[in-house]
């Protein structure tokens, strides 16, 4: 019969995309029916309307948290024409765009490929202009781009991402907004920006731009508001530099950290648990601090003579 007019696929890939939101064996069913090459050549046609981002939200959500697919969409080529839609004016566009390439740079295969596509620079622009969305999708992107590779936790500090992370910290709103700023398990524009920091902070020169731009404090405060994901970018931002230390002592770390340990959520207890026992390990006074603050009970070593 006659190839489906562009509407049509558009309304395709719109369906695809609800059908493969977090449902594993439709996810399976889809990719094996061959949407994906279908897919990623709908992102490089020239194209009106919402075509680019059914095409690609129908991506973001065959490759969440599915290795394979994730996989099998950066071979098809989908990385080199969603770094350039990161380039398009739609904000629609670019925000599907950070979607995508967030859900595969969580596998090892493509990240190589996106930083050559050179989607690093319009990521960083989207943490200061994009949407809320965009922004959160452009975080996690560089997040799970530093996860495991220090070049390219080098090259999110070389493509001056720091300070953009740091400012979606301190942009965290009050009241009934909070919560979806904050997100839940490791979602929402803090909680991304959040561990892009820590992961990014594992490359020793930007730890230190960190510190430099005030980022103990900053991420101190983000603790206190509930993103619990700031206490494993504390560590790796103040391991081992005293200034650093007394910094997170000013900013009420300590009791922070062990409020995080009595009241968090599971995963929130073991980041701060873990965040105490490493900087405490080092360091007399924070031992102390945590001690006064109502924690110790063998949360961390022995603290130093």
């Amino acid at each position: 019969g006659e190839p489906a007019s562009r509407r049509a696929r558009e309304y395709a890939a719109g369906a695809l995309m609800n059908l493969c939101l977090k449902q594993k064996p439709l996810q399976d069913r889809v990719a094996a029916a061959g949407a994906v090459p279908l897919l990623v050549g709908m992102l490089s046609e020239q194209a009106e309307g919402a075509q680019y981002e059914e095409a690609a939200g129908a991506l973001t959500n065959l490759a969440d948290t599915h290795e394979e697919n994730q996989a099998a969409v950066g071979k098809a080529g989908a990385v080199p024409p969603l770094a350039a839609l990161l380039r398009k004016p739609s904000a629609s566009a670019q925000e599907e765009a950070a979607g995508t390439l967030m859900n595969l740079a969580a596998c090892d295969a493509n990240k190589d490929a996106i930083v050559s596509a050179g989607a690093l620079p319009p990521l960083v622009a989207l943490l200061g202009s994009g949407s809320a969305a965009a922004r959160e999708h452009a975080a996690g992107a560089l997040a799970n781009l530093a996860n495991g590779r220090p070049e390219h936790a080098e090259a999110v500090g070389a493509a001056k991402a720091l300070p953009p992370l740091l400012a979606l910290l301190q942009q965290a709103p009050e009241g009934k907004d909070a919560a979806a700023l904050r997100g839940c398990g490791g979602a929402g524009v803090a909680a991304r920006a959040a561990s892009a920091l820590a992961l990014a902070s594992l490359h020793a020169p930007n730890a230190a731009e960190v510190r430099s731009e005030g980022g103990v404090a900053v991420l101190a405060t983000a603790l206190g508001a509930g993103v619990s994901e700031a206490a494993a970018a504390l560590v790796n931002v103040s391991k081992g530099d005293e200034a650093a230390r007394d910094a997170l002592l000013a900013a009420g770390g300590a009791a922070l950290l062990v409020r995080e340990v009595s009241a968090g959520a599971p995963a929130a207890q073991a980041e701060a648990a873990g965040a105490i026992a490493t900087l405490a390990a080092d360091s007399a006074r924070l031992a102390e601090a945590v001690v006064a603050a109502g924690g110790g009970g063998g949360l961390f070593p022995s603290p130093p003579p």
